[in-house]
């Protein structure tokens, strides 16, 4: 488990910072993201660091978007989130950056397990692809997967994706997958995730 642990955001509260609207679809890349600097807040104050002020997934959408104009195009790509987390980061002085890095679910384990930072992980839990947070469990933005092993996108038993257990069958084969034509086309390959390191 990471120290201190993730507290889970549902993406199915989340509003459009510029037009007030509810979007809960397309939003697990902003709930995510504002889970691991939440996340990073709470280790900088464990640790007595500078730190920064509260930050939700509404002051994410402005720090990513920037403006109403360009907010559309750049949210959905996991680059974009990091560079802009990033360079807000640089400006206040916080030692710790955003690194894009390619995970098995072996490594996940192993990077959680030694240095107790979670995982923003680019799942295939839906042919669209899906992105949750890795603590030890699972934060999930969208809900509680059913766990059945299939070829196709994951089905959801409730919205309630806090503290979840997959299984390593489960991750293999539903998470660390590549899709093709909304059908899995290999298993257990590596993700591309996110996670927090010092500068």
């Amino acid at each position: 488990m990471t120290i201190p642990r993730v507290k889970w955001l549902s993406q199915r509260d989340n509003l459009n910072a510029f037009t007030g609207d509810l979007e809960a679809h397309n939003q697990c890349m902003v709930s995510s993201f504002t889970m691991m600097m939440q996340w990073l807040r709470d280790y900088l104050i464990y640790k007595e660091f500078p730190t920064f002020e509260n930050y939700t997934e509404f002051t994410h959408y402005i720090v990513v978007g920037q403006r109403k104009e360009i907010a559309q195009k750049v949210r959905f790509m996991s680059v974009n989130h990091a560079k802009h987390l990033n360079k807000m980061l640089e400006s206040k002085k916080i030692k710790q950056i955003f690194k894009q890095v390619q995970f098995s679910h072996t490594d996940l384990l192993q990077y959680v397990n030694e240095k107790k930072r979670p995982v923003l992980i680019g799942t295939m839990e839906t042919s669209a692809g899906h992105i949750v947070v890795f603590d030890g469990q699972i934060q999930n933005p969208y809900g509680n997967p059913n766990r059945s092993i299939h070829t196709g996108s994951c089905k959801y038993d409730s919205v309630k994706g806090e503290n979840l257990d997959y299984s390593q069958d489960f991750f293999v084969n539903m998470v660390f997958r590549e899709m093709v034509k909304n059908k899995t086309s290999k298993i257990n390959v590596k993700r591309p995730c996110w996670v927090i390191e010092d500068v």
